[in-house]
């Protein structure tokens, strides 16, 4: 075979070879790319169900929480009705008492009526004051739970993060408030680009959770405070504790320790997803008999999230 024909067929065989290759680069970039394709619809699906899940975990704590409220509600409502009926009283008393067009001066009434007249005088004062506390409860509550319940959950906003805590502790208070003390120590803390109805959401899980976990004479602590480039959120308290084996538990979906009907298992999911949407960190310690801690870690400056 002369040297021609060697050449010749070397290079064939190199042809060959570069077409195998080049056909199976082709074969490995088609899989590539629809494994890729597969990949963010895969994503894309992950991000509407946990969109479902945080809806779902909102209605709910709204549920469980809608009693609380309502009675909340009802609180300042009955005296804020029984202090119209006393004021209607008085009324009709001044009525039978002080004819119109005169003033006490000129009205032959005996001293018991004009120091029943002065009592009532200084009383409707004080009632006036307690009709205006009242209403601003209930408005209060009623604003709280409307800013919760609001469809808009991905609008983010540069905001103090305080106020997430503050909303959920006034959210939770009549769950909270019959076995358990609830003791804030809030440092001011630089506004953060984030959600509040979101964040409230996560207060809102950690204090029920904790409310759970006591029977009596609980203490729950929420601190805040700045440390280098972010701003910590501490929630402790003194219940009955997590077993160290469910430890690296609590944060998966569907998981829940309470009893059936007590929880649905996604609200320490959905609390660990909004805080890793703000670019967050969630640890937990907690010791049998002595109480939990969760700690949250959010950094001050961050990218504008995306609001898809």
């Amino acid at each position: 075979m002369d040297e021609i024909e060697l050449y010749k067929k070397t290079l064939a065989r190199e042809r060959q070879a570069r077409q195998q290759a080049e056909s199976l680069l082709e074969t490995k970039a088609r899989d590539i790319y629809e494994a890729n394709q597969k990949l963010e619809a895969a994503n894309a699906q992950l991000r509407r169900q946990q969109k479902e899940m945080v809806k779902t975990e909102k209605l709910v704590a709204l549920g469980t929480l809608s009693a609380g409220v309502a009675h909340e509600i009802n609180n300042p409502l009955a005296f804020i009705k029984s202090n119209i009926g006393t004021l209607e009283r008085y009324f009709h008393f001044y009525q039978q008492h002080l004819p119109d067009n005169s003033g006490v001066q000129s009205v032959d009434i005996n001293h018991a009526r004009m120091e029943k007249l002065k009592f009532i005088a200084g009383d409707s004062e004080a009632i006036f004051k307690e009709l205006k506390e009242g209403v601003d409860r209930v408005q209060t509550i009623v604003a709280d739970l409307k800013s919760f319940a609001r469809s808009k959950s991905k609008e983010f906003n540069m905001a103090d993060a305080n106020e997430a805590v503050l909303s959920a502790i006034r959210i939770t208070n009549n769950k909270v408030k019959y076995h358990c003390e609830v003791k804030t120590d809030l440092a001011d803390l630089p506004h953060i680009m984030c959600n509040l109805n979101e964040l409230s959401q996560v207060f809102i899980n950690l204090l029920v959770n904790a409310a759970d976990a006591i029977k009596e004479n609980g203490l729950i602590t929420v601190r805040s405070y700045v440390e280098g480039e972010h701003i910590h959120f501490k929630v402790k308290d003194n219940g009955k504790g997590i077993p160290e084996k469910n430890l690296d538990k609590i944060f998966t979906p569907f998981y829940t320790s309470k009893e059936v009907g007590k929880g649905t298992g996604l609200g320490l999911s959905v609390s660990y997803g909004i805080i890793e949407s703000l670019d967050g960190t969630v640890e937990v310690n907690s010791e049998i008999g002595k109480g939990t801690e969760f700690h949250i870690s959010l950094p001050i400056e961050r990218e504008t999230p995306s609001q898809d």
